[in-house]
């Protein structure tokens, strides 16, 4: 009596997560990594959003997993997902902007130059020897 193969039960059925990325203003966020790590075995699965800010990942084991989003100018995001036989998850995020700061040093050489604050005109000041 031959017995029947066995195929695993999750092979042939969708186990994907998808989702789009954008900024506070709902712009789309191109370029960002989406990582997924499994809680149990640690394997990583990364894809870059694509122009449109979309992201798949698909073929996964069911698991739990950290799926972590990061782009340079945006605060890192970090969720939860479940992935079960069979599931599709829409996982969409929308990123916060990082703090941004700016430090102007000005440094004068030889010459001292006054800068008007009331009407934005520069005026240099000479000085003659006695």
């Amino acid at each position: 009596m031959a017995l029947p193969n066995r195929i695993d039960n999750w092979s042939s059925t969708a186990r994907i997560v998808t989702g789009t990325v954008s900024d506070p203003s709902n712009a789309v966020v191109a370029g960002a990594k989406v990582t997924l790590v499994s809680t149990t075995t640690r394997l990583t699965r990364s894809v870059a959003t694509a122009s449109a800010g979309e992201y798949a990942i698909t073929n996964l084991k069911p698991d739990t997993y950290s799926l972590i989003i990061e782009h340079p100018d945006f605060q890192k995001c970090t969720r939860q997902v479940q992935v079960l036989v069979g599931s599709r998850n829409d996982v969409s995020a929308q990123l916060n902007v990082t703090s941004v700061s700016t430090t102007l040093e000005v440094a004068a050489s030889g010459e001292t130059a006054t800068v008007n604050t009331e009407t934005q005109t520069r005026n240099r000041l000479l000085t003659f020897p006695r």
